[in-house]
């Protein structure tokens, strides 16, 4: 039995990095020379019952009463409510004891952060006092990891709201760190913003049935996609109906406003000659003009304006490119072209996610082969 208990404190602490301690150093370091008052131990010790984090509570006690209230000048409450915590003194017990359970939550597998490899055993809060200038204000590693620890708790609350398979399949995003030392606060401003806005979109499809519901959500958080890509494919997705477009579909939705003039090698051309035409086809693109729900009838008629060609006809148009050989949750499954090459706006390819494409040509001859031009041309203006 004694050899399972010491597998599972090993596992224990495997799981939660070095923080993991005992009481002992608590006493030598903070107690027994008084560097924390006896009050203040008699409420760390309620809050921790003398376990194994009882040292690293200590630590961060000790670091804000040193560091963090001269560095606000004695405004606690500004510094706690910065830092996730409540906004009056009197409730600094109560802070202390958040960061406590959220020590005792913490599993490195889901927004590990990074500070917990080396704020443990061997640390000292002296040594990370603002007196050393290169750990004051945000560089600070007390600072950094109270932060992340509550940007991280916000994150896990919102990641509970999204789907079993959303955890699943985004696992390579969830085990990356909450801060990126590359990338600075905007990794933790990404992931927060980015996961924020995902609750918000997906309350949106609460409109439709459970089936419906699933469908979309098993394309936003499919194997490989990040929060960024999730949110860009939540926002596109207006019609759960048309999510997998066939040729059969396609060809049920020709009329006035919209003729097939290519079908080859699984890849279909679609002539948009009116807005409606564009907004059939392209439901559940971003093109601004596809859009219904965001824009009013006369700025997409704008846009059809801005963004199709006067044709050999002097009607405007433009043309739907879907390439059945990527998948549909790609952003390359469908491109609009707005406009021949040499005409006053050089922008004249997206894709779905209504990114310009940079290099036309190239990308076109990756549709079409090395006939492109040929083809294109047989259906469209001269190109080159």
């Amino acid at each position: 039995m004694m050899i399972y208990l010491k597998l599972f404190e090993r596992f224990l602490q495997d799981r939660r990095g070095p923080i993991y301690e005992n009481l002992q150093l608590s006493n030598k370091l903070y107690f027994d020379n008084s560097k924390i008052s006896k009050k203040d131990r008699d409420e760390i010790l309620k809050i921790t019952k003398g376990d194994n984090f009882t040292k690293f509570i200590c630590d961060i006690w000790y670091f804000l009463l040193n560091s963090y209230v001269s560095l606000w000048r004695g405004e606690l409450w500004e510094v706690s409510e910065y830092l996730g915590g409540p906004s009056s003194k009197k409730a600094k017990w109560d802070y202390l004891k958040m960061v406590y359970d959220e020590l005792k939550g913490y599993n490195s597998n889901i927004f590990p952060i990074e500070e917990f490899n080396y704020l443990g055993l061997d640390a000292k809060p002296e040594d990370f006092l603002i007196n050393n200038s290169y750990y004051s204000g945000n560089n600070n590693p007390y600072f950094r990891f109270l932060r992340n620890l509550f940007i991280r708790s916000n994150c896990v609350k919102m990641l509970n709201k999204m789907p079993s398979f959303a955890k699943r399949n985004l696992k390579e995003t969830i085990r990356k760190p909450i801060f990126d030392r590359d990338k600075g606060d905007y990794q933790e401003i990404g992931i927060k913003e980015e996961m924020a806005s995902i609750i918000q979109e997906m309350k949106k499809l609460d409109k439709f049935d459970d089936e419906r519901k699933n469908r979309v959500l098993s394309i936003v958080f499919s194997s490989g996609n990040d929060f960024k890509t999730a949110l860009t494919q939540l926002k596109r997705i207006k019609n759960p109906d048309t999510l997998q477009l066939t040729r059969d579909d396609i060809l049920k939705m020709v009329g006035d406003d919209l003729e097939v003039v290519y079908d080859r090698n699984d890849v279909m051309v679609v002539k948009a000659n009116q807005v409606s035409g564009i907004q059939k086809i392209g439901g559940n693109t971003m093109w601004c003009y596809a859009d219904k729900e965001k824009y009013s009838d006369s700025s997409m008629n704008s846009f059809w304006i801005d963004y199709s060609e006067m044709g050999p006809d002097r009607k405007r148009c433009a043309y739907v490119i879907v390439d059945f050989r990527e998948p549909q949750t790609s952003r390359k499954f469908m491109h609009v072209l707005t406009g021949p090459s040499g005409s006053y706006r050089s922008k004249i390819l997206f894709d779905m996610f209504n990114n310009n494409v940079e290099d036309p040509m190239t990308e076109l001859e990756r549709i079409f082969g090395k006939d492109y031009l040929e083809i294109v041309e047989s259906f469209w203006w001269k190109i080159k």
